[in-house]
């Protein structure tokens, strides 16, 4: 009889579904029938990309591989009933493919082929950043939302409330994935500032209040709306973020592989050889560490002298005296014990003095080591508000 939808049980069998295909789409690449994408040396291959019923392959334009994405396809969907839908679906090639393996991928796969920037969930994907024009649609989405209140008929309170649950939401997806050009969110702002004061649409609305205020929070006297530039530099500290505090996502292992880290140190390589929306994230990155600490494992990547691992503050920054030896290039994990997970006594009085040793040995040190960690520093972690 099968499954209807709405059934509890067709979640778990579209689930154990994707699993199948996830499982066949690494069995080609294990016996090579399949070459993965590559995004840096020594980066984790990704074949594909699954959410939902949408599918993202990420592979080398080759005949052989466009075969083996065919075979694969088929042999999942005989069993389980799914159709490869051809006319949703779409190739993009790098600008250096050849125009006869063009040609032999679509035939093989049946699909029309995507040149430039493709739509993906309702983002933008390309590899360069986000043109102005590419966010024309967001703004009529709010122009036309704006055309369709009547902003005379509506108390004041009536539209902040319209504008902080409403319209200054909309943009948030967008640039939750991408950097949104500046120029867009200051238009979307002139129209959100027309509807305040009834000046859109040719009113005679008159700002009373400037921009600025309106945007300070209820306490400090605006009227709690968040500025769409602030959300953007949120968006981007988020992003800044996860790089720092979560070194093992899948996200962050593969910026390390593709842009450097020394560990969990030397946050980063800057400059114009990297791509757009690195160097707008990377921007973020020291303010991040800025109000981070580290959770001491086995010591290797901590300087001593140079991180934040006793207090929030790097040792450096201390008015205390620090002996000449514990110079650049010394890591916590000098300072202790190799045979039993404590601190070494000789070198923390040959280091420190005894109040500095003191509040050394009271940090507890885990028994089965493990890599260090950053952590958010409770006492300067940064209060982000959201309207």
């Amino acid at each position: 009889m099968g499954l209807r939808q709405g059934c509890p049980l067709f979640l778990y069998l579209f689930i154990i579904c994707s699993d199948v295909l996830s499982r066949s789409l690494r069995a080609a690449c294990t016996v090579r029938e399949l070459e993965a994408y590559v995004p840096a040396l020594g980066a984790q291959p990704i074949s594909h990309l699954l959410f939902a019923d949408d599918c993202l392959l990420l592979t080398r334009a080759r005949i052989a591989d466009a075969q083996a994405i065919r075979q694969v396809l088929a042999t999942y969907c005989h069993p389980s009933g799914q159709r490869v839908n051809a006319q949703k679906s779409t190739i993009s090639f790098s600008p250096s493919t050849p125009p006869g393996i063009r040609r032999g991928v679509r035939r093989i796969l049946e699909m029309p082929e995507q040149d430039g920037t493709w739509t993906y969930l309702g983002v933008s994907i390309t590899g360069r950043r986000l043109r102005v024009s590419e966010c024309t649609g967001m703004v009529q989405r709010v122009q036309s939302r704006l055309e369709g209140w009547r902003a005379v008929s509506l108390s004041m309170m009536g539209r902040v409330t319209l504008i902080r649950s409403v319209l200054g939401s909309m943009p948030i997806y967008l640039m939750a994935n991408k950097v949104v050009p500046r120029s867009v969110l200051l238009k979307i702002e002139r129209l959100l500032r027309g509807f305040l004061w009834g000046s859109l649409g040719g009113g005679r609305g008159v700002h009373l209040v400037a921009w600025e205020s309106v945007c300070l929070p209820l306490r400090e006297g605006g009227l709690g709306v968040l500025s769409l530039l602030e959300k953007r530099e949120l968006l981007l500290t988020r992003h800044a973020s996860r790089f720092i505090l979560e070194p093992q996502g899948f996200w962050s292992r593969i910026m390390i592989a593709r842009y450097g880290r020394a560990g969990l140190k030397g946050w980063a390589r800057g400059g114009w050889s990297c791509s757009f929306l690195w160097r707008e994230i990377a921007r973020y990155v020291p303010m991040v560490s800025d109000h981070t600490r580290w959770l001491i494992g086995d010591g290797r990547s901590i300087d001593v002298t140079g991180d934040p691992w006793v207090d929030v503050l790097p040792l450096r920054l201390w008015p205390t005296t620090v002996s000449v030896d514990a110079k650049e290039g010394l890591h916590v994990c000098d300072l202790m014990s190799p045979e039993e997970a404590d601190w070494d006594e000789i070198r923390l009085a040959r280091f420190f003095g005894e109040h500095l040793a003191e509040r050394v040995r009271s940090l507890s040190l885990p028994r089965s080591g493990g890599p260090d960690v950053q952590v958010w520093s409770s006492s300067t972690s940064p209060r982000v508000r959201m309207c």
